[in-house]
């Protein structure tokens, strides 16, 4: 398997954030979106999809960014958030960055 794009949803900005959390934000958001070949915007379907996965103990941001992953068809859900890590959600493979290293490194070096 070869990772064909990276997807970024762009549910990004929260007026509560400080100025500058929110300045490191935006500029971590543009160097994913210079990295990304494909974007999720918002839709009804992304807001439907969020809703049912915040009936899974999920916080609403973040379940607008898995919404997008399983809407865009995303084989893998990369997070550190160990919260997210243990929810029963199907439609991506939500992996922290050593387990996804670690599930498909051999799919990369065969390719």
């Amino acid at each position: 398997m070869v990772l064909r794009y990276v997807a970024v949803s762009l549910f990004t900005a929260l007026p509560t954030w400080k100025r500058r959390r929110y300045e490191d934000r935006k500029i971590s958001v543009a160097l994913w979106k210079g990295l990304a070949s494909d974007y999720c915007f918002s839709s009804e379907k992304i807001l439907s999809l969020g809703k049912e996965i915040m009936k899974h103990g999920v916080k609403e941001l973040d379940s607008l960014h898995i919404a997008c992953a399983i809407e865009r068809r995303c084989d893998y859900f990369i997070t550190t958030d160990r919260k997210l890590l243990n929810k029963p959600i199907t439609g991506t493979k939500i992996r922290n960055p050593i387990d996804f290293v670690l599930e498909t490194e051999d799919e990369i070096y065969e390719n």
